[in-house]
């Protein structure tokens, strides 16, 4: 890029300088006031990583410089001035230009994780775990007939993949449907749960590799502990904490879905014999659904959708919570419900989970007020107690507008939600934060999506953060077909890049690219997502493909 100074002397020296800071440089608050140095009414708006001598001609300079291209510069704000030495200019004989600010928005080439055929098969549902360097993700593949489970890494970070991707599911490729894959990570050891029917009805499997996904469980193991077959197991959910992994999904053993339960505190070589129910209402008598899960050390917290209340109009929902203080070995004999409306009035739906130290959080889409809020509980005390009132996160009118499909993210005492919106005609997604633990929320919420509003449809917002950053990446309709976009907070959610950021790097909107999901590393972000962009003719095929965006 190139920046123009004019006006300058006549003929002189100046020098460029490059900062990525516009706050601080090192003990010196930004902007810094320079008429005490000798230099009225200017000042220095940035920290000076580099600097560069120029030359003026004619009161004019032209400085040109060159981005690195790597990952490692995208989304980075940088700000550029210019020193000039003027023997006109009373005081130190020098003065300093305006400031130039900018956004380092371009991408590196995506990376297609699926190494059979380019869109010879379907490859979709990717779910990605990140480890320090170590960089898993794992999807459900058409490739052998009937869906299996396969799976792909990086050990430096997203910038080496396996040559050959490894299938996780032990039974005979391609006869037994296995989909819905999740994955999670502690140190070297990676863990994948999914549903498979291979025995008839959907039972719940798993897998675990414990040096990075080079070696797996041969066979992989049944977590549902019923007869095999007999009642559909479905949506699993994972976490794990050390080398405790924890697994929880919905299951009709006893006629509508209860929510079940197994665990693992070996690495995920031994179970335990008898699963465990954790919605205490009857078995199978109303529908308990869709499982959300979160641990930290030997504390694991489910939320789920549950049924068992409804009014005479129409079927409802409402959202539950369980919680172990030991590892899962024992829960809660009454389970807790987490929204405040009236029970079974309307329907609270699609919780979504996170936890810090001793407190935790749910999330979830609500209907009292006519059309979908997104709503918030929050337990300080390891989900023995609630807040009486939950607060609605969305800050335009209570049910003018469809919110819905909130994430999650929790970052020590801060709280972050995101989800997707249609107050202005096609969806936006949304943010709101707390920096006090959920007491607090930003008076109005935040549109993440930089396109003009309501124009194309943006939706499905994953959510990461890490200190005081905070990272959401969705599936944007603005070019034609979906892309995968990305935006960063570096300050707790204050502020956001001016330009969204696109992460397919195949032509914008030629073809359709969806389900993304995101995980963070000390040093990365990282965003995998399903592509249809090498797809032949009508047929819909799809590949899985990652891209990563450096933390700073």
């Amino acid at each position: 890029f190139s920046v123009e100074l004019t006006n300058g002397s006549a003929n002189g020296i100046a020098v460029g300088l490059f900062g990525m800071s516009t706050t601080n440089w090192g003990a010196f608050n930004l902007p810094l006031e320079l008429s005490p140095a000798g230099m009225p009414n200017c000042f220095l708006y940035t920290d000076v990583r580099w600097s560069v001598g120029l030359v003026i001609a004619g009161g004019t300079a032209t400085w040109d410089a060159t981005v690195p291209s790597t990952s490692d510069w995208i989304g980075r704000s940088f700000v550029q001035q210019i020193f000039v030495l003027d023997p006109d200019v009373p005081g130190l004989g020098a003065v300093m230009s305006n400031a130039n600010e900018g956004v380092i928005d371009f991408t590196p080439p995506d990376v297609r994780l699926d190494t059979d055929m380019p869109g010879a098969a379907s490859s979709w549902g990717p779910k990605i775990a990140a480890s320090d360097d170590k960089v898993f993700v794992t999807w459900r593949d058409s490739r052998n007939g009937l869906g299996d489970i396969y799976f792909n890494r990086s050990l430096d970070g997203g910038v080496t993949w396996l040559l050959s991707d490894f299938r996780v599911d032990t039974d005979m490729r391609g006869t037994g449907s296995s989909w819905n894959p999740q994955i999670a990570a502690a140190g070297s050891s990676v863990y994948v749960t999914w549903e498979d029917g291979r025995n008839g009805l959907r039972d719940i499997y798993f897998n675990r590799s414990p040096d990075g996904g080079l070696l797996w469980l041969y066979p992989d193991v049944r977590l549902d502990t019923d007869m095999p077959g007999l009642g559909s197991s479905s949506n699993p959910q994972i976490a794990a904490s050390g080398s405790t992994v924890f697994v929880t999904w919905e299951d009709r053993r006893n006629g509508k879905s209860d929510i079940y339960f197994n665990r693992s505190i070996d690495g995920g070589v031994t179970w335990l014999s008898s699963d465990i129910r954790l919605d205490t209402d009857m078995p199978g008598v109303a529908g308990s659904l869709v499982p959300q899960i979160a641990a930290s050390g030997d504390t694991v917290f489910v939320t789920w959708e549950d049924r068992r209340v409804e009014n005479l109009f129409t079927s409802t929902t409402n959202v539950y919570f369980n919680r172990s203080l030991d590892g899962g070995a024992t829960w809660l004999n009454s389970d807790i419900r987490l929204d405040k409306q009236p029970p079974g009035f309307v329907s609270a739906r699609a919780p979504r989970i996170g936890t810090s130290g001793d407190s935790v959080f749910v999330t979830w889409e609500d209907f009292r007020n006519g059309a979908g809020d997104i709503y918030l509980n929050r337990s300080l005390d390891r989900g023995a107690t609630w807040m009486t009132s939950d607060i609605r996160l969305d800050t335009d009118p209570p049910g003018a507008s469809s919110s819905g499909s909130p994430e999650i993210a929790v970052s020590d005492n801060s709280i972050y939600v995101t989800w997707r919106e249609f107050r202005h005609g096609q969806s936006d997604n949304y943010l709101n934060r707390s920096l006090d633990g959920g007491a607090t929320w930003l008076p109005a919420d935040i549109r993440l999506n930089t396109d003009m509003p309501g124009v194309a449809d943006s939706g499905f917002p994953k959510i990461a953060a890490s200190g005081n950053s905070v990272y959401v990446t969705w599936s944007d309709h603005r070019n034609g077909l979906n892309d995968i976009y990305f935006n960063q907070s570096l300050d707790g959610g204050v502020t956001w890049l001016p330009p969204d950021i696109r992460l397919d790097t195949d032509t914008p909107g030629a073809d359709s690219s969806g389900s993304t999901q995101m995980a963070i590393s000390a040093a990365f972000v990282y965003v995998t997502w399903q592509d249809r962009r090498n797809h032949v003719f009508h047929f819909e095929t799809s590949d899985i493909y990652f891209n990563r965006v450096k933390k700073w």
